[in-house]
């Protein structure tokens, strides 16, 4: 049973390249180029092995953009609350994950190229969230 719960998750409610891998080399960083209006960065926590940065907005409302090596590892969503969908970010398989519960407002739009995994989480709709996303490089 626990197999099958793991199967589920990883298939409905994560995302992974099924490789292992180990870190040989520096990540190559790579960062929206769209940023949506009136955002601007305010922090970088960014590592060699991993890119963090958060955006912000007058108002206070963040944009937090991760990019992170695969290494086999599956993210998991909340989605109690929240409709999830497969989408595609360029030719890259995806997940858009929008919540409806009034108390979750943050949207997640998350990708992997097969070697990094990427994801953006913003009070801000699909199409920004897409727009965003399909700008990474």
């Amino acid at each position: 049973v626990a197999g099958l719960l793991v199967e589920f998750y990883d298939e409905y409610l994560g995302i992974t390249d099924g490789n292992d891998s180990v870190i040989t080399q520096e990540m190559e960083h790579r960062v929206p180029a769209c940023i949506p209006e009136g955002y601007e960065l305010v922090k970088d926590n960014s590592t060699r092995y991993l890119v963090n940065r958060i955006y912000r907005n007058k108002s206070g409302k963040l944009i937090t953009y991760f990019q992170h090596y695969n290494n086999h590892a599956t993210q998991y969503f909340d989605s109690e609350g929240a409709m999830l969908s497969d989408i595609f970010v360029k030719e890259y398989k995806g997940k858009f994950l929008e919540y409806l519960d009034e108390d979750k407002k943050e949207n997640v739009i998350m990708w992997t190229d097969g070697y990094y995994t990427y994801y953006i989480t913003a009070e801000l709709p699909y199409e920004e969230l897409k727009a965003m996303a399909e700008s990474v490089s």
